[in-house]
């Protein structure tokens, strides 16, 4: 395994990270159980992983529980990344809002550390950007709960650089959080230059665009409703049949994207306008200004 550091931190991650959010099931994915869920995490650690990110929202806390427990015994050997800024009243989809605020945090923190088993954690993301709290509020907050020893690396996800911009003006941030992928590629436009000049670490997430890069999908594949966490990963999967299996092949790949093709992969659960809706949503997470189109 090879490591590097992140960012302006001290903390030297491993480049291969363990992503949390599938183990915390529904109402995101299904899982294998809670118990091949921690051997996951555990076989992720003999093998090197020493990074592992998950959030409260995943699972409604089951994630972090499931990492806390699972890592417990070598606590002191890993790097412990969860995030705030997203909360629920219901364990539901509808009920997930932003919310970064200053008694929002505080809660968040102390129980994202019981959750985890833990006294402190290593690097504590802002989850979404809460466009009704100000970032001076968020990271002076965030500053707050470092000085106490709370968390030692303060980072943010999907971020985009104004917001980032706002955000240095107050405290540091040590990474960003953004989703890469061959699928998704709109952080080459300004976001990585930004990150180099600044120090800050870009964890990658999605990487495999949700399941659909390892090659699970093929031109023969029917796309069913739970083959993906809702409707935009839906639609990035089906893009992604068109997508090349050999480099070099992507202006004819996207040519194929059409509606004829597209239909033959939809199953008969997506009835009405449901396909037009699915192309526009994956329209727009294409690259801007792709050279090959």
């Amino acid at each position: 395994m090879e490591y590097r550091k992140l960012g302006s931190s001290d903390l030297n991650v491993s480049v291969i990270g363990f992503g949390a959010w599938g183990i915390g099931g529904a109402p995101f994915w299904s899982s294998e159980g809670d118990n091949m869920s921690v051997k996951s995490i555990q076989k992720a650690y003999d093998m090197g992983i020493n990074f592992f990110d998950t959030a409260p929202v995943y699972g409604f806390g089951l994630s972090e529980r499931l990492i806390g427990k699972a890592l417990k015994p070598m606590r002191d050997k890993v790097i412990l990344a969860t995030k705030c800024g997203l909360r629920w009243e219901k364990e539901q989809l509808g009920s997930i809002s932003k919310l970064a605020t200053r008694k929002s945090i505080l809660e968040e923190i102390d129980q994202s550390l019981e959750r985890l088993d833990t006294d402190y954690i290593d690097l504590y993301q802002v989850h979404w950007p809460d466009g009704k709290t100000p970032h001076q509020e968020t990271m002076e907050t965030l500053l707050e709960i470092q000085k106490q020893g709370k968390i030692r690396h303060i980072g943010v996800s999907n971020y985009s650089v104004d917001q980032m911009q706002e955000c240095l003006r107050v405290g540091p941030l040590v990474s960003l959080q953004p989703e890469y992928s061959l699928l998704q590629r709109s952080i080459e436009n300004e976001t990585v230059s930004f990150c180099l000049i600044h120090d800050i670490g870009i964890i990658a997430y999605s990487p495999l665009s949700s399941g659909v890069l390892t090659g699970k999908y093929d031109k023969d594949h029917v796309l069913m409703i739970g083959d993906a966490p809702g409707d935009l990963a839906a639609a990035r999967a089906v893009g992604a049949l068109f997508y090349p299996i050999n480099p070099g092949d992507e202006a004819a790949s996207w040519k194929r994207f059409n509606q004829q093709a597209f239909d033959k992969f939809i199953d008969g659960k997506y009835a009405g306008n449901y396909e037009a809706k699915l192309v526009a949503e994956f329209d727009k997470y294409l690259p801007e200004n792709p050279s090959w189109i």
